[in-house]
């Protein structure tokens, strides 16, 4: 069973502190919606398999059983995923 913290959390919160904490996440199925240099993206689990996209782009979509795959996603700048965790904008997650 997942939970929505999206409601019972101060947006602040919701950031991810550590890498491991975001590989968690994604390896549970947790949802994540986030901004990275004002454009959206969001982390989902169709079929049960890990999903990373730009909002509304599928031809920006990456889906992998590896968690490290979606981790090595390259956003606009050229830049990994898991090199930006800091600087992201947490919009919505669950678990």
């Amino acid at each position: 069973m997942t939970t929505d913290h999206s409601t019972d959390r101060a947006p602040e919160s919701w950031e991810f502190e550590t890498l491991s904490e975001l590989k968690w996440t994604i390896s549970c199925g947790g949802e994540i919606q986030f901004l990275y240099q004002g454009v959206g993206y969001a982390i989902t689990h169709p079929g049960g398999h890990h999903n990373i996209s730009k909002y509304e782009r599928p031809d920006t979509e990456l889906e992998s059983d590896d968690v490290e795959a979606i981790l090595d996603y390259r956003m606009d700048d050229g830049k990994k995923l898991r090199e930006v965790i800091h600087e992201i904008e947490v919009e919505a997650r669950t678990l």
